[in-house]
């Protein structure tokens, strides 16, 4: 272990650091870095698909322009550092996080690891990123990895020491691009559909995984086609051993014009071994055209298929509304009733973003509304869910729950200000009913036929507010320096899974805490250690 971290570091040392990325790569799925970018993504290039992300590089036609208001007059390395020229376009990136709490919920944060990004002639690049790292959580987080092996929005830790967990991350891909308007890419990452801070499509809030993507962009219509392979648990079995899932999802988005915007999504989630024995990946679900419901009803199978959309609305110069849906099952009559039946199973999201708000430049505003009903994304075994490696595709509060958040940012060259408000309220199992908030959990296991609504079960009620300041070190690394605060307050009626025999805890349940933080951090990817 020693030995790899002193040959990580020396590659680290030594190597071109690049933040500018070949023509076939795609930019960091990540809200900082995209924050840098998104003001003329969304107001300035014409006929770009905003909810498509991570961004294909070559599709930001100012990007060039970007880059040059990062850029400042201090050419010293520390700021703008090239070891080997732009173009001989082989660069290793280094890979640093080292971000420390202080507080009622410490915690604590350290990477240390390496990018490469380079093309193979003018239609291939390469891309592969390696981190280890080390990270204390507070006692929430602890119990839940304890009990799975699995860290948050990672894969299993290999090794622990009292309250640190080490645990490796591996994404890459190589990309391909045939034509001017296609593109196949095929690697272990994460992908995201929308235009919100959440998404209830697909979201990057689970580990990364195997998958090969097409994407074909002609005129106003860019259409993907995605592929991937997931490991999870099986809930037949009380254990947590992995087992092979698959998924083969369809994104169609269309701008009608300038100001509007709608896409479709669907995604077909099957086990990779049934009764019958091995399946693997069923060739009927390689079709590429999107719709699968008549596939699936031809088969006659179990599968699960997943449904939704959205859109997106310019209401003003830099003003834009935008909204998701997500269908999972749903009868009119049974809605018509008012009856509560359980499968009626949906979610929405609205929300709004500003950018240069009261003519500020560099002010944004993000408000968000996301509203998911019990027994959503969940299936009759927790090899069909849309889950992987024990955590949610889609929203990381599973179902069953409402949520509202506020994000204010504001940007003065490499410095920004941000200000964030979380507030949501789920409800989780009560007396080993089945409510519907753990998509592991069968939906066949234990639950009502109607009377069901939504926050039905033990309420918990979530409030995180974080007020943070970040420095763009050097936008060839991507490297950020940041400081801040936050507040978190969570409010529980009793929940068993919180009990101790020693000290039996008062019901309701009322836990809050400050941190105070500060580290640097290499912003290639999202990560919230806490929610």
């Amino acid at each position: 272990m020693a030995k790899k971290l002193i040959y990580i570091i020396a590659i680290i040392v030594y190597a071109n650091i690049n933040y500018l990325y070949s023509q076939n790569s795609y930019l960091p799925l990540s809200n900082s870095s995209n924050f840098y970018y998104e003001d003329v993504i969304y107001n300035e290039i014409d006929n770009f698909h905003t909810s498509i992300k991570p961004y294909f590089a070559r599709e930001i036609t100012f990007k060039s322009r970007i880059d040059s208001l990062l850029i400042t007059k201090n050419n010293s390395y520390i700021f703008n550092s090239h070891l080997i020229s732009e173009n001989f376009n082989f660069n290793i990136n280094p890979i640093i996080n080292s971000i420390s709490s202080i507080g009622f919920l410490d915690y604590s944060l350290f990477s240390v690891g390496a990018a490469l990004n380079t093309d193979v002639g003018k239609k291939i690049s390469l891309n592969f990123n390696y981190f280890v790292n080390a990270a204390s959580f507070n006692q929430d987080n602890i119990r839940r990895i304890d009990s799975s092996s699995i860290v948050p929005h990672f894969g299993k830790y290999f090794q622990k020491s009292d309250n640190l967990y080490l645990f490796n991350s591996f994404s890459g891909y190589v990309s391909y691009s045939p034509a001017e308007y296609i593109n196949f890419q095929a690697g272990k990452d994460k992908n995201f559909f929308g235009d919100g801070y959440r998404s209830l499509l697909l979201s990057d809030n689970s580990n990364t995984m195997p998958f090969v993507k097409a994407s074909v962009n002609i005129w106003k219509v860019k259409y993907i086609v995605l592929y991937q392979i997931m490991k999870d648990i099986n809930s037949d079995y009380d254990n947590y051993n992995l087992e092979s899932k698959y998924a083969t999802s369809h994104y169609l988005s269309w701008n009608l014009n300038k100001f509007i915007n709608l896409n479709l999504f669907e995604t077909v989630i099957w086990r990779g071994k049934d009764s019958l024995g091995f399946r693997g990946y069923d060739i009927n679900y390689l079709n590429p055209i999107i719709f699968f419901r008549p596939v699936e009803f031809s088969l006659g199978s179990p599968d699960n298929i997943i449904m939704g959309g959205g859109g997106k609305i310019k209401i003003a110069k830099k003003h834009h509304l935008y909204g998701q849906f997500i269908l999972d099952e749903f009868k009119l009559s049974e809605v018509k009733a008012k009856s509560g039946w359980w499968g009626n199973k949906y979610g929405l999201q609205c929300g709004i973003k500003s950018f240069d708000l009261f003519k500020i430049k560099g002010l944004y505003l993000q408000a968000e509304y996301n509203y998911v009903r019990p027994f959503t994304y969940s299936h009759g075994n927790s090899l069909e869910n849309h889950g992987h490696y024990l955590q949610a595709n889609a929203h990381p509060l599973g179902a069953n729950f409402e949520e509202l958040l506020f994000i204010a940012k504001y940007r003065k060259n490499r410095s920004v200000f941000l200000f964030k408000a979380i507030f949501a309220r789920h409800g989780t199992d009560k007396d080993s009913l089945n409510v519907g908030q753990n998509i592991y959990r069968s939906y066949d296991d234990n639950r009502n036929e109607y009377s069901n609504y939504i926050l039905q079960g033990n309420l918990q009620e979530l409030l995180f507010t974080e007020l943070k300041y970040s420095y763009l070190l050097n936008p060839k690394w991507n490297l950020h320096f940041e400081v801040g605060v936050m507040f978190k307050r969570r409010v529980m009626e009793y929940d068993d899974s919180y009990y101790d025999e020693c000290c039996p805890i008062p019901n309701p349940i009322i836990r809050n805490g400050i941190n105070i933080f500060a580290g640097l951090r290499t912003n290639l990817f999202n990560y919230d250690i806490d929610y």
